[in-house]
């Protein structure tokens, strides 16, 4: 049922209609869609976080 949930929901349709269509309650469409939505935001921070300068000083090398 979840990945039919999240399928529909990616697809555009309101929490009510997803609930509809996957036959469930409107509770369980929105926890879904916190979850995906915290996963999203937690890969979002886990790519800011590796994807910055390859240099280990954050300010600039003060080794001169």
């Amino acid at each position: 049922n979840r990945y039919l949930i999240i399928q529909l929901l990616e697809g555009g349709l309101s929490i009510r209609k997803v609930a509809e269509e996957a036959g469930v309650g409107t509770d369980t469409v929105v926890r879904v869609s916190k979850i995906l939505r915290n996963e999203s935001l937690r890969k979002k921070l886990d790519i800011q976080k590796n994807v910055g300068s390859k240099n280990k000083y954050i300010f600039g090398n003060n080794d001169d």
